[in-house]
C-alpha cells in the first residue's frame, strides 16, 4: 500500500515499489556496477543465483547428452541388431510421455535445490550402474531398463527450472537471461555427444559412462550452491489432483490454448521435416554433405531466434507475433519442395530454424505470463510430455507420409498445411477467450492497467488476473486491512471511498484517502513485511481482491520482459531424443 505524508513520499514510495527494486531488495543475488546496463546478457549474468541455476542446468544438460553414443555402441557390440538400438532410444523418450504431469507435480512439491541434487545423484548412479551391467554383459533389457529410469529421473528438471528462472532475475533481465539458458542447453546437446564420442575414442563404453557419471556428480556439487527456496504450494491435497492440475489448468484458463496448440505443432512439424530433409537431400540434392549444410543453416538460425525473441516478445500482440513466427517455422520447410539449390536450400533453412525457436520461446512466455506460481510448475510438466509426444508422432509420422507422396509433397504438408491449420485453430480459441471477456471483466481490465506496477502487463496477464479477481462489498466502517496483520492479498478500489489509517502514539491518525482506481496492499506483499497501515471504508464501497502470490509474480514478469524459453532448446531437444527446459 502507497501511502505517505505527500507527493514527494507518494513518489518515493512508488519507486522503490518498481518491480526491480522489489526483486533486488529481496534478493542477495544482485550486485549492481556503473556503466551495466539492464536487460543485457552481462546484467543477468551480474545475478548469483541465476549464475549457480544456468550453470547446474547446463551440466546436467551435457550428463543427460554424454552417454549416448556409449549406451548406442555397447547395446550394439552386445547384440548386433539395430532394434536394440532403437529400444534404448526410445527408452529415454518414453519416460517424459507415459505419465503425463508427472514431473510437473514432482517439481511442485519439492524444493528446487533438493530436486535437482537428488536428481543428479540418482543419474550418477544409474548411468553408474548401466557401466557396471555393460562390464557385467548383463541381457541387453536389463540396459534398456537402466536408460529408462536414467531418463526418468531427469523429467523434473525442465519444470522446475521454468517456475525457478523468474524468482532469481529482475523482470528487464528476463529476456536475455532466458536467452542465456536456450543458448546453452542447445550448446550442450551438441557439445554432450561430441565429449561423449571423444571420452569413447580414448576408452570402452564403461569408462564413457563412468565419465558421464562424475559429470552427475559435479552437478550435485554445483545444485547445492542454489539458494533453499522452498517449493510452492501444492494446487490440490490428492496426488491424483495434482496429476490433472496442469490439464485442468490449459482447460480453464483460455489464454493457454493458443500457445500450447502452436508449439506442439511446431515440435511435431521440426521432427517430421527432420526425418523428410535426409531424403530431401539424398534424392533431390546431392547427399549427406548436403544434409549437413541444411543442419547448419538450421543451427544459425536457431541462434538468430532466439536472439530476436528479446524483441518479441514485448509486442503487446503476443497472439498476432506468435502466429508469425509460427508460419515462418514452416513456409520455409514446404518452399523446398521447389527448389534444388543446395544454397536457396541451406538459406530457406535459416528463417526455419527462426522460426521454431522464436515459436517455443514466444510459447512458453505466455503460458509463464498467464499462469498462476503455483499451477506453473504442473502446467509445464505436462507441456513438456505434449512436446515429446510431438517430437515422436512427428518422426513416426513421417515415412509413411513419405512413402505416400513423395519427399515434395511430404515437406509441403508438414511445412504448410498441418502449421496453417494449427494457426486456424488457435485463432478461434483465441476469439473464443475473447468473447468471454464480458463488459465487467473488460472494464476490470482497464482498472488494472491503470494501476503503475501493472500497466506494461500483457493483455493476456490482465484478462486473467481479472477473471480471479473477486468483488468484495465493505460496509462504512469495516476494515478491509488491520495494520500489523500478515500480508494476503493485493485490492483494487471499485467504488467508494477507503481511509488510510496509522497508528501513532496509541491514536490511529488517517493519512491518505483513497478513490476509485486505487490500488493497495502491495508493500506487505512486495517487501514481505507485516501490514505497515490499516485501510477501513469510509462508506459502502467495493473492491477487488487478488491473490497475493499471483499478484507478486505478475509484477516480477510485468517489465519489458521475458523473452526467452527455459530450457526450451527445440534443436537441442531433437539432438538429444532423435538424432537442441
Amino acid at each position: 500500500m502507497t501511502v505517505g505524508g505527500s507527493a514527494v513520499g507518494l513518489e518515493r514510495a512508488a519507486d522503490a515499489m518498481s518491480p526491480d527494486a522489489v526483486v533486488a531488495k529481496r534478493s542477495r543475488r544482485v550486485r549492481f556496477r556503473w556503466g551495466v546496463r539492464p536487460g543485457t546478457y552481462r546484467d543477468a549474468l551480474r545475478h548469483v543465483e541465476f549464475r549457480h541455476l544456468i550453470a547446474t542446468y547446463f551440466v546436467m544438460a551435457i550428463g543427460q547428452t554424454f552417454g549416448t553414443v556409449a549406451m548406442a555402441v555397447a547395446i550394439f557390440s552386445r547384440t548386433g541388431s539395430a532394434g536394440w538400438v532403437a529400444a534404448i532410444a526410445a527408452a529415454r523418450v518414453l519416460p517424459y510421455i507415459l505419465v503425463p504431469g508427472l514431473a510437473g507435480v514432482i517439481a511442485a512439491r519439492v524444493p528446487r535445490r533438493r530436486l535437482l541434487m537428488w536428481s543428479a545423484a540418482a543419474r550418477a548412479a544409474l548411468v553408474a550402474a548401466l557401466a557396471l551391467a555393460v562390464a557385467a554383459h548383463f541381457p541387453p533389457l536389463a540396459l534398456v531398463a537402466l536408460a529408462f529410469f536414467f531418463a526418468a529421473f531427469g523429467t523434473p528438471c525442465y519444470p522446475a527450472m521454468a517456475a525457478a528462472v523468474p524468482a532469481t532475475l529482475t523482470a528487464e533481465d528476463l529476456a536475455p537471461g532466458n536467452g542465456l539458458l536456450t543458448g546453452l542447453e542447445t550448446l550442450s546437446f551438441i557439445a554432450g555427444p561430441a565429449l561423449g564420442g571423444l571420452a569413447l575414442l580414448s576408452g570402452s563404453p564403461v569408462a564413457a559412462l563412468l565419465v558421464n557419471a562424475g559429470i552427475f556428480v559435479v552437478a550435485i556439487g554445483l545444485a547445492a550452491l542454489l539458494d533453499a527456496v522452498p517449493a510452492p504450494r501444492a494446487v490440490a491435497d490428492s496426488l491424483k489432483s495434482e496429476l490433472l492440475a496442469g490439464a485442468r489448468a490449459m482447460k480453464t484458463v483460455p489464454e493457454l490454448a493458443a500457445p500450447v496448440v502452436l508449439v506442439v505443432v511446431v515440435n511435431l512439424t521440426y521432427a517430421g521435416a527432420l526425418v523428410a530433409l535426409v531424403l530431401y537431400a539424398e534424392d533431390v540434392l546431392s547427399g549427406g554433405a548436403d544434409f549437413g549444410l541444411l543442419n547448419a543453416g538450421l543451427g544459425v538460425g536457431a541462434l538468430l531466434g532466439a536472439m530476436m525473441t528479446n524483441r518479441l516478445a514485448r509486442s503487446q500482440s503476443q497472439l498476432f507475433v506468435l502466429g508469425a513466427v509460427t508460419l515462418l517455422a514452416g513456409v520455409p520447410f514446404a518452399l523446398l519442395g521447389g527448389v534444388s539449390s543446395t544454397v536457396v536450400a541451406a538459406a530457406l533453412m535459416v528463417p526455419a530454424g527462426a522460426g521454431c525457436v522464436a515459436t517455443e520461446v514466444l510459447a512458453v512466455t505466455l503460458v509463464q505470463r498467464v499462469v498462476s506460481r503455483e499451477r506453473v510448475a504442473h502446467v509445464f510438466g505436462l507441456l513438456d510430455s505434449l512436446i515429446f509426444a510431438a517430437l515422436f508422432l512427428g518422426s513416426v509420422i513421417a515415412p509413411p507420409l513419405i512413402h505416400a507422396f513423395g519427399v515434395r509433397v511430404a515437406l509441403a504438408t508438414l511445412g504448410g498445411v498441418i502449421p496453417a491449420g494449427a494457426l486456424f485453430i488457435s485463432v478461434r480459441f483465441a476469439r473464443s477467450a475473447s468473447r468471454r471477456l464480458d463488459e465487467s471483466v473488460a472494464e476490470r481490465v482497464a482498472l488494472l492497467r491503470r494501476l503503475p506496477w501493472l500497466h506494461n502487463a500483457l493483455a493476456p496477464t490482465l484478462e486473467a488476473l481479472a477473471v480471479e479477481a473477486r468483488a468484495e462489498t465493505v460496509e462504512p466502517g469495516a476494515r478491509v486491512i488491520e495494520e500489523g496483520a500478515d500480508p494476503d492479498d493485493f485490492f483494487v478500489l471499485v467504488s467508494g471511498a477507503l481511509e488510510v489509517l496509522r497508528r501513532t502514539d496509541g491514536r490511529e491518525d488517517v493519512i491518505a484517502t483513497l478513490a476509485p482506481g486505487a490500488g493497495f496492499g502491495e508493500v506487505g506483499l512486495l517487501q514481505q513485511v507485516p501490514r505497515t497501515a490499516g485501510v477501513v471504508a469510509r462508506e459502502r464501497s467495493v473492491v477487488l481482491r487478488i491473490s497475493g502470490d499471483r499478484f507478486v509474480a505478475t509484477v516480477n514478469a510485468v517489465a519489458a520482459a521475458a523473452g526467452g524459453t527455459l530450457g526450451g532448446g527445440l534443436l537441442g531437444r531433437l539432438g538429444v531424443e532423435i538424432g537442441p527446459a
